[in-house]
């Protein structure tokens, strides 16, 4: 399988994407295989505590896992997610690595995997994505 070339110019991607943009989320790595994504954290990233809010972590990994499921040129929509919460960080960058679990025709399953910027596993899950077209 070829990798979408949409996906290939990660900035032109992130333009057209403003939550991306509104949320400081950066793509790092496409291959066929897996993805990855950082955020460099801001104020706004923070809960009350100064910790990373978890709606972020969300954020970041839902759309990580729509870059992997994509990466076969057609249009996924998030179907289900089971997100472990682990650990939190008050470091400068977080990052979401993806791994292809199992592509059928319609549906992709994705781990991911969130880390701060010493290495630390901050949370892991499972996001179903389902071939909107």
């Amino acid at each position: 399988m070829a990798i979408n070339p949409e996906l290939l110019d990660f900035e032109k991607y992130a333009r057209s994407n403003p939550f991306m943009h509104h949320n400081h989320i950066e793509i790092v790595k496409v291959t066929e295989e897996s993805c990855r994504v950082k955020v460099t954290l801001v104020h706004e990233s923070k809960n009350l505590y100064g910790a990373v809010h978890g709606g972020l972590m969300y954020s970041m990994a839902d759309v990580v896992c729509g870059i992997a499921a994509r990466v076969d040129g057609n249009d996924y929509v998030t179907q289900s997610t089971h997100m472990n919460y682990l650990r939190n960080t008050k470091g400068d960058e977080i990052y979401c690595d993806t791994q292809i679990v199992k592509r059928g025709r319609t549906m992709v399953i994705i781990r991911f995997q969130i880390t701060d910027d010493a290495g630390r596993l901050l949370a892991d899950g499972v996001i179903d994505m389902i071939r909107s077209k």
